[in-house]
């Protein structure tokens, strides 16, 4: 079958949706479609086919970004708001992961942190349901108190002694859970140091101002926000007010209007030093020596690059 919306029908040359289980295509694709006529489609039942009815000539949507609402009794079709809407996709943006550290040692750090509070969420789960098995295992043998004052007496003591053994087996659990959930926390807090620490590493802030941000969100020793992270707080919000209003006052003295240097005179040329390093000789050619070696040396010798006449000599005039 065409994964196409539409396929074309050889008895009425025309494109239909291929959904359709009928013969009759033209009526629900032309203009004079008639409201009694529906019934005749048998495809009107499925969504599929109201969606390709509704699109007709238009390219089909994913199901991911289309949904439609069928009143089966009016037969008719709300298309609701699709989910790629700018407001959704900016959204969607807003809520994006964050960005790994640039630097290569801390993304490792990173990615560590983590698998270590994935890890860690994954055992507070485990904690949770353990917890809440327990306490259905706690409140299941405290009903069993009802039940054994109706048992006849040489068996109602057996029977409390079993009811006690799985209380304090449930009360165990309980404990046992709690211990794995607290647990679980300080993990999800060692994943989150980690993190910060590959976060502060690759900012390139001074080491005081790292180790006051490590020791911000958690202080193990005295409280959430003890007194230690207080006094960073305030120390860091007075050097920042210092160095602004140092800055408000330097640019206040360098304020008005800048004036060109107006041009004297012609630049004068610095003398040169004597340089110590011995000169290349340059390079000169055979022709530029005077002239080639041949039958006519000495007659015509070149002198950079002009011919000049030789000179008579004794021999020459004999």
């Amino acid at each position: 079958m065409d994964r196409t919306p539409f396929r074309f029908c050889p008895t009425y040359h025309a494109k239909y949706p291929y959904t359709d289980q009928h013969r009759v295509c033209n009526l629900c694709l032309s203009p004079e479609h008639r409201e009694d006529t529906r019934e005749a489609c048998k495809a009107f039942r499925s969504k599929k086919t109201l969606r390709d009815r509704r699109t007709r000539r238009l390219p089909m949507a994913s199901k991911s970004t289309q949904h439609l609402d069928v009143e089966e009794e009016e037969m008719t079709i709300s298309r609701v708001w699709n989910r790629m809407t700018p407001t959704e996709t900016g959204h969607r943006r807003r809520t994006k992961r964050d960005a790994p550290p640039p630097d290569k040692e801390s993304r490792k750090f990173d990615a560590a942190g983590k698998r270590v509070a994935s890890q860690a969420a994954n055992q507070w789960r485990i904690a949770n349901s353990q917890a809440l098995l327990a306490h259905y295992d706690r409140a299941h043998w405290d009903e069993m108190q009802d039940i054994i004052q109706h048992l006849p007496k040489e068996h109602k003591k057996r029977a409390q002694q079993v009811v006690e053994e799985g209380q304090a087996i449930s009360n165990n659990q309980i404990r046992s859970a709690l211990d794995s959930a607290d647990t679980a926390a300080r993990t999800v807090n060692t994943a989150v140091t980690i993190r910060r620490h590959a976060w502060l590493q690759s900012s390139g802030f001074k080491p005081e101002i790292q180790q006051a941000v490590l020791k911000m969100p958690f202080n193990h020793q005295q409280q959430l926000f003890g007194p230690e992270v207080d006094t960073a707080i305030e120390k860091m919000k007075e050097d920042t007010d210092t160095a602004k209003a140092m800055v408000a006052l330097y640019s206040s003295q360098y304020r008005g209007t800048f004036r060109k240097p107006q041009f004297r005179g012609g630049f004068r040329q610095q003398p040169s030093e004597p340089s110590t390093s011995q000169t290349k000789p340059t390079y000169q050619s055979q022709y530029q020596r005077g002239g080639f070696r041949g039958s006519y040396r000495g007659q015509y010798p070149r002198a950079r690059g002009k011919f000049q006449p030789a000179k008579q000599t004794p021999s020459n005039k004999q």
